[in-house]
This record gives C-alpha cells, structure tokens and sequence, in this order.
C-alpha cells in the first residue's frame, strides 16, 4: 500500500515520491484538459462571468478521470517493453477520458468525452507534445515504483492455473518487447 497520507509514520521512499508525482502530474493534465472544454464549450465564461458549478465540475472531473486512467493501468506503465507501454498510455487516455465524461456528464460525457480528447489533442500540437512528455515522464517514475516494488516483493507470479506451456510462449511474447 502507498505511504501517502499524513498519518503513516516515515518518510516516503524515491518510488512512492515518483507514483505520487505521476498521479499529480496526470491529474494536473486532466485538469488543463477539463478547462480546454469548458472554455471551447463557452469562451466567454471567464470574461464574462464566474464559472458555474457545473463547469467547475467538469474541470475537476479532468483531473479525477486522469487519476483513474493513471490508477487502472499503473501495473503496465512503468515496467514493461515500448509497444505495451505505448499501449497502456492509450489506455490510460481513453479510460481516463471516458471516466471524465462519465463524471461530467453522465450519459453523452461517456461518449463524446475520448473523442473531445482526441480531436483536442490534434488541434493542439502544442498540447499533444506536453502531454507525450508528461507521459513519458509519467513512464519513468512508474518505471522507478515497479522497480522498487520488485526489490521488495520480487517479480509478480503467474497464477498456478496457467499451463505451463502458455507460460513459456507468453514469456518468448515478452521478450521481443
């Protein structure tokens, strides 16, 4: 279990630091994505007016769908060759977009949510760059948490309940990453 909250005694080690800057990282980016939708939606909420509650939502339900994109893929990122990482980073995109949407706007969030995040992401080179930095960053201190995790507890076992030949072909699969 994480050490992150204000009540576990001790300091926090180099790969609890990193998984804590990468979920700040993503959710800071999930923010900035939520305010790029509400200010496409209304350009003039700020000027104008104080945002609204449900706009203040929508911002929020950025950063918390990102989270949750960061927290269902945390055990790919980080760990594995190129290809599932590249993998697992669409993943964590679309699941957090979708969980975004979901907050946001229930029903018609759900669905237009991943593809607002991609059409965004294409209209802004500028933003797709942050962002593909942000994850490659995100990458490496997931990366140094694996890392660290697997020094402690050692490498994840297979189940007993996989053949052994599936094992070995899925570990020759593994090694071409």
């Amino acid at each position: 279990m994480l050490r992150i909250l204000p009540f576990v005694n001790g300091p926090l080690t180099p790969g609890e630091r990193g998984i804590l800057l990468s979920y700040v990282t993503v959710a800071l980016y999930g923010l900035a994505f939520g305010f790029t939708i509400v200010m496409t939606k209304d350009a003039d909420a700020l000027l104008v007016r104080p945002l609204s509650v449900h706009e203040k939502w929508t911002i929020a339900a950025g950063g918390i769908g990102m989270c949750f994109g960061l927290w269902s893929t945390k055990d790919r990122i980080g760990c594995l060759g190129p290809i599932r990482t590249a993998v697992s980073m669409v993943f964590l995109c679309i699941i957090g977009a979708i969980t975004a949407g979901t907050l946001a706007l229930p029903v018609y969030g759900t669905m237009f949510a991943p593809m607002a995040l991609i059409v965004m992401l294409f209209a802004s080179p500028f933003m797709m760059g942050l962002w593909l930095l942000s994850l490659a960053a995100v990458h490496r201190l997931m990366g140094q948490w694996h890392h660290e995790r697997d020094s402690i507890f050692g490498p994840q076992a297979a189940p007993s309940w996989i053949p052994r030949p599936i094992l070995w072909a899925w570990a020759r699969l593994r090694s071409y990453d």
